[in-house]
């Protein structure tokens, strides 16, 4: 009975603080400019901290080691390089291939 009190105290807390982070984001999001130097390094800090769970969980806890998510930023890496450079750019960039096969730009079109 005791332990039963405890996990449900323990999980209104964890949702409470869950709540509480979504607030603070929130609220950061709509005070901040999107191009300042905190906002970004927030981001930065919220995308590492993600990886670093998750290759605890796989590294710490099950003993496995895989590059599996290094992988797959680094895929997304890439793509969001190759999509945001402008096109009047992209001949400099990829003058190897004469330009690039993708032929717009994601800042152009928003």
């Amino acid at each position: 009975m005791l332990n039963e009190k405890k996990s449900k105290r323990g999980t209104v807390i964890a949702l409470l603080c869950a709540l509480a982070l979504l607030a603070l984001v929130i609220l950061l999001e709509n005070t901040m400019k999107p191009t300042g130097m905190l906002f970004t390094v927030l981001k930065k800090g919220a995308v590492y901290a993600l990886v670093a769970v998750s290759m605890n969980l796989l590294n710490g806890f099950t003993g496995l080691f895989s590059l599996g998510q290094a992988g797959f930023m680094l895929l997304g890496a890439y793509t969001y390089a190759i999509l945001t450079i402008p096109t009047a750019d992209r001949e400099a960039v990829y003058y190897l291939y004469n330009g690039s096969a993708v032929n717009f730009s994601l800042p152009e079109l928003f």
